[in-house]
Order: structure tokens, then C-alpha cells, then sequence
């Protein structure tokens, strides 16, 4: 099989593609507007901040990189998976790994340090 053809899938695996597709888009929803509400609150609120544009760059690429896991796992799950078990299993190692920052930031967030950098102005 040559590489840029994907066969056509059976029924199940095409609807468990979906399903994980959708849900995989539900659940970086709330990342992605996060990313863009802190671009718009830096750009709205330029007089709280040193750097500006520090802050704008961290927005931007929480968005872009939701919306790179995202492609990922879309190409993942419709070009490498070709049973339902496969499609399930690489939709739950994705979702583990986008929200692999979440788990270290609450690891993490009781620490000062990162106050300190939040609170510094």
C-alpha cells in the first residue's frame, strides 16, 4: 500500500473515527478559547504587563499548539488506525498527552516560584 492512500473503512471504525474526532474537538475547545481569552486580555490590558508582547506570544502559542494536537490526532486516528480498538486507543494516548501540561501545572502550583512570576509586576 503506497503512502497516501488511506483504505475505506468498515462502518464501525469510520463511526468510531467520528466520535473520537468530535469528542477530541469538544475537549480542546476550552483550551483553545482560553489561549485566545489571554491574547485578548493582553492586548486589551497592555498597561498590566512588562512585556506586552510576552504575553501575547504565550496565548498565541497555547492556541497553536491545541490546534496542532488537534490536527495530530485527526491524521492519527483516520490514516494510522484501522480497527475500532486502535482508533479508541490513540484517541485516549492523545488526550492524555494534551492534557499532560494540565497534570504538571496542578503538580506544580502550590510552588512560590510561580506566584512570584504570576504576581510580579
Amino acid at each position: 500500500m503506497p503512502y497516501d492512500e488511506i483504505p475505506m473503512p468498515t462502518y464501525e471504525v469510520a463511526f468510531a473515527r467520528y466520535i473520537a474526532g468530535l469528542m477530541m474537538h469538544i475537549a480542546m475547545m476550552g483550551e483553545l478559547k482560553e489561549g485566545m481569552g489571554k491574547m485578548k486580555f493582553a492586548l486589551n490590558h497592555h498597561w498590566r504587563f512588562r512585556f506586552v508582547t510576552l504575553a501575547v506570544t504565550v496565548g498565541f502559542l497555547q492556541s497553536f499548539m491545541i490546534v496542532l494536537v488537534t490536527c495530530l490526532n485527526y491524521y492519527v486516528i483516520i490514516a494510522k488506525s484501522s480497527t475500532v480498538i486502535d482508533v479508541t486507543k490513540d484517541f485516549l494516548a492523545m488526550m492524555i498527552i494534551a492534557d499532560f501540561d494540565n497534570f504538571v501545572f496542578v503538580e506544580h502550583s502550590g510552588e512560590s516560584i510561580l506566584k512570584q512570576i504570576v504576581m510580579s509586576h
